[in-house]
């Protein structure tokens, strides 16, 4: 009891200090408690992820950037007539490649090939040898609705990869009269020619591309008029600036496509001059394989050069003044093939 007496005794005689000791203990106290308590703060793992990064590829024909299984596929090359009721067609804004040139009587007709992109594709019509020639070069799989005499034969002669018109993978649109309303896809076609036995993919050389022309040093306008025949098949190219390409006219009116509604236009326009002969019958023959000038246009300028094709087999090679392979800026290109000595007017 004394020793109780003489613990209360100190405390009361040292207040202060007392209080001082006791707050102490309890901090200390809470502090102890606060680290068995708390866990410790969460750190995420470190993960050392490499993204991958997306490779794309030149296309070959057209130059613009894609996957490269889509740069390594067969193309398709289809035969698009040109005839005024069969316009407007459908699929060229689809197209990497279009060839256009005489096929009878003064009448025009395509050869519109397609690699990147698949499209739904027509009026499909007749095959002449220039389009086999063509087809050829390209290793393309040909889709046709037959063909003149020598066509036919000359497709079992240097051996195309032949895609004749079927009620399978071809059909009539009813809203056109015959002939004009035989249509059929890419994708059709492509899966018609895996039937057939055709590979699916192709090593093909590519043309040379270069990057466009900077705004600043293009050319405000241009205006190219190339004469086939008669007015219903002139046709007109009027360069845009903006876009560096060239908006697509044809006797006189905007030349649209059925699938989009919207004006065609080119990024390159080939001009290749050849030798053309009328068979018996009203075929249009155009010698593809030899030699001839050339004018072309790109980035709102033109050009003058030549082509030569050595064989059947053998790539079509567009040349400059200098004898080097044209550059090309990546986008559809139009080749329109004229009888030497058409006229062609630029202003």
């Amino acid at each position: 009891m004394a020793k109780i007496r003489k613990i209360l005794g100190f405390l009361k005689k040292h207040k202060l200090s007392s209080f001082i000791v006791f707050l102490a203990v309890v901090v200390s106290a809470f502090f102890v408690w606060q680290n068995y308590s708390d866990p410790l703060p969460f750190k995420a793992p470190s993960l050392n992820i490499t993204q991958k990064k997306e490779t794309r590829v030149r296309a070959p024909l057209s130059g613009v950037l894609v996957d490269p299984a889509l740069a390594a596929r067969r193309s398709i090359a289809v035969v698009i007539e040109n005839h005024p009721d069969a316009r407007s067609q459908t699929g060229f804004s689809n197209a990497s490649l279009v060839y256009e040139t005489l096929a009878e009587g003064g009448i025009t007709r395509t050869l519109a090939i397609f690699q990147e992109n698949d499209s739904e594709v027509g009026p499909v019509r007749s095959a002449r040898t220039q389009f086999v020639y063509w087809a050829k070069e390209l290793e393309a799989i040909f889709a046709h609705a037959g063909g003149s005499k020598d066509a036919l034969a000359l497709i079992g002669t240097v051996g195309v990869l032949d895609f004749n018109h079927n009620t399978t993978d071809f059909w009539r649109d009813n809203s056109r009269y015959a002939p004009h309303n035989l249509y059929s896809t890419t994708e059709k076609l492509r899966a018609g020619g895996k039937k057939a036995g055709y590979s699916e993919t192709d090593d093909t050389k590519p043309f040379i591309f270069k990057d466009d022309e900077k705004l600043e040093t293009r050319p405000e306008s241009q205006s190219i008029t190339i004469n086939f025949s008669s007015f219903d098949f002139k046709v007109g190219y009027v360069y845009d600036k903006i876009n560096n390409n060239y908006k697509r006219s044809v006797g006189g009116k905007s030349h649209t496509d059925k699938l989009t509604g919207k004006q065609l236009t080119a990024k390159n326009i080939v001009v290749q001059f050849a030798n053309v002969s009328e068979k018996s019958g009203g075929d249009t023959q155009v010698q593809v394989i030899g030699s001839g000038k050339t004018k072309y246009f790109i980035d709102g300028k033109s050009f003058e050069g030549t082509w030569k094709k050595a064989d059947s087999g053998s790539r079509t090679k567009y040349l400059n003044s200098d004898g080097k392979e044209i550059e090309l800026n990546a986008g559809i290109t139009w080749i329109e093939v004229v009888r030497t000595g058409s006229d062609i007017s630029v202003e």
